[in-house]
């Protein structure tokens, strides 16, 4: 049996449009989501690799998703996963490694994901994680 080796690469100019189109694809899945402009999608790319902390989930050699890791406040995010390689169990797979990064950094904050109500499947996988639900958010309706 083979296992396929996910790791994450560090974002770049060269994943532009790769998380682009995952984020156009999902963008019903984010906390304060709209639709991703070009410019807008540009300055997102230069403030995620000026900070660091944002990476390109891979399969082997293959782009499958995204993925955002805070080792000094906790929080994972950004958490995205291409159409054709989901319910396969990389999602988990590529959590597990981000929490893992979160408890080996030097202060060991508690890692916690923030999820849009309505969200089934990542709740689920958050929950077999062993993540859970702390607090509630609530927005003024406009």
């Amino acid at each position: 049996m083979s296992y396929d080796m996910i790791w994450f690469k560090p974002l770049s100019l060269q994943d532009r449009e790769f998380t682009k189109n995952l984020r156009i694809v999902n963008d019903k899945h984010f906390l304060g989501s709209n639709y991703i402009t070009h410019n807008g999608h540009e300055a997102f790319i230069r403030d995620w690799m000026h900070s660091g902390g944002f990476y390109i989930i891979m399969l082997d050699y293959t782009r499958i998703g995204t993925i955002s890791v805070n080792i000094t406040s906790g929080e994972i995010g950004h958490v995205i996963m291409h159409n054709e390689f989901r319910r396969k169990g990389y999602t988990l797979r590529a959590m597990a490694i981000a929490v893992s990064m979160i408890k080996s950094s030097s202060n060991h904050p508690t890692p916690f994901v923030r999820v849009l109500e309505g969200n089934e499947p990542a709740l689920a996988m958050y929950k077999k994680l062993g993540f859970t639900t702390k607090y509630h958010v609530m927005e003024l309706a406009e």
